[in-house]
């Protein structure tokens, strides 16, 4: 009897986790613990002086790859240095600014200071962010970037 009284009491605990997530709205699955950028792709290749670029994560320098990203439920998002840095004297905070969803909560809106930059939302749940944004040239090309992130 004690058998499945456990079983029952495990399996309704792990039921009961499995639909927490599932409840959560896109501003809590956003703000809930930092983010970190875990895969950036170019599509098509990037020209730059050093070459094509087409993993736009590969080509960071490892002081970069471990960045975190805050999105405070309050619509404040913080760019904060991570474990590694380029010098010692490096700011611990690279970027305040504000963040919003759109209406239909389809379009992430992240600004600093006077720029306001748009980004699609492929994935949000609670373990990966992934936005799609675009770059334009000067010469009216259309760059498709699209951004994973994941909890650290």
């Amino acid at each position: 009897m004690k058998k499945y009284i456990a079983t029952a009491f495990f399996t309704l605990l792990f039921f009961a986790s499995c639909g927490k997530e599932d409840s959560l709205t896109k501003s809590e699955l956003i703000s809930k613990s930092p983010w970190i950028l875990s895969a950036s792709s170019y599509s098509p290749p990037y020209p730059t002086e050093y070459g094509l670029i087409v993993d736009g994560y590969a080509a960071l320098p490892e002081y970069l790859k471990d960045d975190l990203y805050y999105y405070q439920s309050s619509g404040i998002y913080t760019h904060k240095e991570g474990a590694t840095s380029y010098t010692p004297y490096d700011y611990d905070v690279w970027e305040v600014g504000i963040w919003a969803f759109s209406d239909d909560e389809t379009m992430l809106y992240k600004g600093v200071a006077t720029y306001l930059n748009e980004y699609e939302i492929l994935t949000l749940n609670g373990s990966e962010l992934q936005l799609r944004y675009y770059i334009y040239d000067t010469l009216d090309n259309i760059y498709t970037v699209t951004d994973t992130y994941i909890h650290p």
